[in-house]
Formats: structure tokens, sequence, C-alpha cells
């Protein structure tokens, strides 16, 4: 993800994130001044950070973040709260954390429509499972995320079982 993609992104989120925290501002009986007026010193530093960050962008990538805020809000309530959350978990992750998730973005982005599919049918599959055969699955996979290449190797050249 470039720089100015990564941008984007945050200040998508960041707006997310601002129309969270102040939903109860959504009342047309108070004014922006009065909601800036409202706002810790802290958010008020985050908020002209925020906009200048927004001044720099080229109006093309204005317009895009617009065109995105707009699909947010045409969202059901409960995509949206879900979206929120999502935002609220990533803002928690460590750097690293966040830097591992973008590489799997990345990685899934690069998918072919096929495979991305075939991935989300055994992910549904997965959640139907119980709770018992789900521990094992992970259990199983967090053995082979420990396995060198080579045993990796190994492990996909000998025969499968077969499953009763």
């Amino acid at each position: 993800m470039g720089k100015q993609t990564k941008i984007l992104v945050f200040i998508v989120l960041g707006v997310f994130g601002v129309t969270a925290s102040y939903s109860y501002a959504d009342s047309e009986n108070i004014t922006a001044l009065e909601k800036w007026r409202g706002l810790s010193p802290q958010e008020k530093e985050v908020l002209r950070n925020r906009y200048k960050t927004w001044e720099s962008l080229p109006e093309s990538q204005k317009a895009e973040l617009r065109e995105k805020i707009q699909q947010f809000k045409s969202l059901p309530p409960e995509a949206q709260k879900r979206i929120k959350e999502n935002f609220a978990r990533f803002k928690e992750l460590s750097p690293e954390e966040r830097e591992q998730l973008r590489e799997k973005f990345k990685r899934w982005q690069k998918l072919p429509a096929d495979k991305k599919q075939e991935i989300r049918k055994q992910y549904k599959k997965f959640q139907k499972l119980g709770p018992e055969k789900k521990g094992q699955l992970i259990k199983r996979y967090r053995a082979w995320q420990r396995l060198s290449p080579h045993q990796k190797l190994k492990v996909r050249q000998r025969p499968l079982k077969k499953s009763r």
C-alpha cells in the first residue's frame, strides 16, 4: 500500500472514528462551533492535524474520500457499527501487528477472484464447526505455522490419510 493510500485509509477511518465518537453531536440544534467548543484540547489537536493532512491531498483523493464517506453513510446501521468496531480494534493493534495486517491485506488483494471465493467458502464451513473441532483445527494450524519450509514440504509430500 503506497503512502498516499495509507493516508487515505487512515483519514477515512479517522473520520469514521470521529463520527462514531461524536454521534451525540448529530442533532441539528448543535452548531459546528458548539461541537468544536465541546472537544478536549487533545481532540482539537487531532482534528487540526487531520485537517492539515486533508488540505495537503489532491482534489482527486478528496473526491474519492467524500465518495467513500457517502458510501459508508448509505450502509445499514449494523454494517456501519461493524466497520467502526473493526477500526477500533485496528487502532488497538501494535505497529507491528498493523503492518502484518496490511501485508496480509496486500496478499489478499493480489489473489485471483476464484481463490478468494474458495477461501470464503472454507471460512464459512469453518464457522459452522463446533467449538471442539474448531479448536483442533486451530491447534493444527498453529503447529503448521511453526514448521520450517523444509518440514512443510515433507508434510505436503506425504500421502493423505483417509478421514472417517
